[in-house]
């Protein structure tokens, strides 16, 4: 299940922990809830439409976090896998093996 407030800042909710406050105790208004209005004032999604994706959407992620809690960790060997630079900071992979 997605925390609380990353859920509230989707929705345009503000966190003062996090500065995401306009100043006078509002949230700050995020692309998503722009994109929604957007959609319901174009007629183009009713607000069924969007619950339903919004559901969706978190059947996607709370599954996708499942899989990864119930994953085994991945060798140590794969930490320094599929790195595109020139140079790694901590040397090679097969050093770090």
């Amino acid at each position: 299940m997605i925390p609380d407030a990353p859920m509230r800042l989707l929705r345009g909710g503000g966190d003062p922990a996090l500065g995401l406050e306009d100043g006078h105790g509002r949230g700050l208004v995020l692309p998503i809830e722009n994109i929604r209005e957007m959609l319901l004032t174009g007629k183009h999604a009713t607000e069924e439409d969007l619950k339903a994706l919004d559901k969706e959407i978190k059947d996607i992620v709370n599954d996708s976090a499942e899989f990864a809690k119930d994953s085994p960790e991945p060798d140590l060997a794969e930490l320094w896998t599929d790195i595109y630079a020139d140079e790694l900071p901590q040397g090679s992979a097969e050093e770090n093996a």
